[in-house]
C-alpha cells in the first residue's frame, strides 16, 4: 500500500509537523512516523511584532478507514506496572534513665534533765540520670517517567516540557507515534494530524505599531484583553483557519492511500 503525504506549516518557525504512513515489514499494519518541532518565535503582523510562546499543545489524529493497534501508542503510561516510590521518614526514639540513692546518719549533742544525751547525724544523698535518642530514617522512592509526548484518550497526545515552560525542542524526529491497521471494507484510508493549541496555553507579547494602535483602539481598561484576542485571531488567520473558537490549529499533515 502506498501513501501520499502533504504538510501545511504556515508558521513553521513556531511549529512544524510532518507525518508519513509506512508499511511494516509484516505488511499487516502501518507505522505513523512523525516529525514535530516547536520553538518560541517572533511573528510579523500589521499590528506589530508578536513574540509567541506555546506552553502546551495537542497532537490530534483524524483517522479514516483505519484504527490504532493496541499497545503501540508512544508515551503510553503503564498503569499496571507498580511504581517505585521514594518517601523520606524520620523517627526519633528517646530513652531516659534516672536513679537516686540516699542515706542518712546523725550525731547530736544536748543536755537534758535526765542526763547527757549525745547524738550524731550524717547525711549522704546521690542521684544519677541519663538520656539517649536514636534517629531512624527510611527512604522510599517514587519514580514517574515524564513523557514530553503523552498519549491521551480520543487519539490525542499532549505535548509539553517537563518544567512547564515554553515548547522549545524537537519532540519527535522520525519516531513512530503509533501503528494502524486497515478496517476491512474501508474505501478511504488515511490519517490527518493536527497541532492544536488552546488560547490559555499561548503567551504573547506585542511590540505594537503605534500608528495602528492610535487609529484602531481607544484607551480603555479592556485594551489589553482586546489586544490579546486580536493577536490570537491574527495567528489563527495565518494558520489558515477561518473561525476562532478559543483554540488555534498551527499545523496539519495528511497521509492518505494513493489508490
Amino acid at each position: 500500500m502506498t501513501f501520499k503525504s502533504s504538510h501545511l506549516n504556515p508558521l513553521s518557525q513556531l511549529v512544524e509537523l510532518k507525518t508519513h504512513l509506512l508499511d511494516d515489514a509484516e505488511g499487516q499494519s502501518q507505522s505513523l512516523v512523525v516529525e514535530l518541532r516547536a520553538n518560541p518565535q517572533e511573528v510579523e503582523d500589521k499590528i506589530g511584532t508578536i513574540s509567541v510562546e506555546i506552553r502546551e499543545a495537542t497532537l490530534a489524529l483524524d483517522i479514516s478507514g483505519m484504527e490504532i493497534v493496541p499497545k503501540t501508542r508512544i508515551g503510553q503510561s503503564e498503569t499496571a506496572v507498580p511504581a517505585l516510590r521514594e518517601v523520606h521518614r524520620e523517627t526519633t526514639i528517646a530513652t531516659v534513665r534516672a536513679s537516686s540513692e540516699g542515706g542518712k546518719a546523725g550525731v547530736s549533742v544536748g543536755i537534758t534533765a535526765s542526763g547527757p544525751e549525745a547524738g550524731v547525724q550524717l547525711g549522704v544523698a546521690a542521684s544519677d540520670s541519663s538520656s539517649a535518642s536514636i534517629t531512624r530514617r527510611d527512604t522510599e522512592m517514587i519514580k514517574d517517567v515524564f513523557h514530553p509526548v503523552r498519549a491521551q484518550s480520543g487519539d490525542r497526545w499532549k505535548v509539553s516540557m517537563e518544567n512547564g515552560g515554553a515548547l522549545d525542542a524537537t519532540f519527535l524526529d522520525g519516531d513512530v507515534l503509533c501503528k494502524l491497521s486497515r478496517v476491512k471494507g474501508a474505501n478511504l484510508v488515511g490519517v490527518e494530524s493536527r497541532i492544536v493549541v488552546k488560547q490559555k496555553h499561548i503567551n504573547v507579547k506585542l511590540d505594537a505599531d503605534k500608528g495602528f494602535l492610535s487609529l484602531r483602539f481607544p484607551r480603555s481598561a479592556n485594551q489589553a484583553k482586546i489586544m490579546k484576542v486580536l493577536i490570537n485571531k491574527s495567528l489563527n488567520d495565518k494558520s489558515g483557519n477561518a473561525d476562532f473558537a478559543g483554540e488555534i490549529t498551527f499545523s496539519k499533515s495528511s497521509s492518505c492511500d494513493e489508490d
